[in-house]
């Protein structure tokens, strides 16, 4: 049997679209943010946090005042220069 290519194509097509699943599909980790009319009232959403741990923590980020405005608002101690361990600490 020697079909065409796009007809193998269509009737392939066709038969992924027919075997899905009707309905909306839903995914546990993303519908506690979409849907929350129906979650029970202890699912809470999660949140992960990650820092970049690089070899280059050493490594200079500003100089000479370029962060002055982390100083003024309290969240660098006042220093001549800072690293980027400095900066995620």
């Amino acid at each position: 049997m020697n079909m065409h290519p796009l007809r193998t194509a269509l009737l392939s097509a066709s038969l992924v679209i027919l075997s899905a699943p009707s309905g909306p599909v839903l995914a546990d980790d993303a519908e506690i943010y979409t849907n929350t009319r129906d979650l029970p009232p202890e699912s809470q959403p999660l949140v992960m946090f990650s820092l970049d741990y690089r070899p280059n923590l050493g490594s200079t980020v500003c100089t000479q005042g370029e962060c002055q405005f982390l100083v003024d608002a309290g969240v660098l101690e006042a220093k001549d220069s800072y690293t980027f361990f400095d900066m995620l600490r």
